[in-house]
């Protein structure tokens, strides 16, 4: 498993936690019953998508940073070495 793959873990479990207590906090502090939990759990998830687009990759849903893809490597000039006899 690469660091790439433990981040982007990290990240959505912690996403996740952030979400329900956010959510469970909305409802406590606004007297809604708790299962409007449910309902803006999912609303916040899409919310931390659609902004991610801003703060990481624009092509993902995370927030981390993507590292630029490094730049292909040229094909050898022509009248190089050749493997063909």
């Amino acid at each position: 498993m690469t660091k790439t793959y433990w981040l982007d873990m990290v990240e959505r479990v912690g996403a996740t936690a952030g979400e329900a207590a956010l959510g469970l906090a909305i409802t406590e502090f606004s007297s809604l019953p708790m299962w409007w939990a449910a309902l803006l759990v999912p609303v916040l998830s899409a919310a931390k998508g659609a902004l991610a687009r801003y703060v990481g990759d624009p092509s993902s849903a995370s927030l981390l940073r993507r590292k630029p893809s490094m730049a292909p490597v040229p094909d050898p000039p022509d009248g190089g070495i050749s493997s063909a006899a």
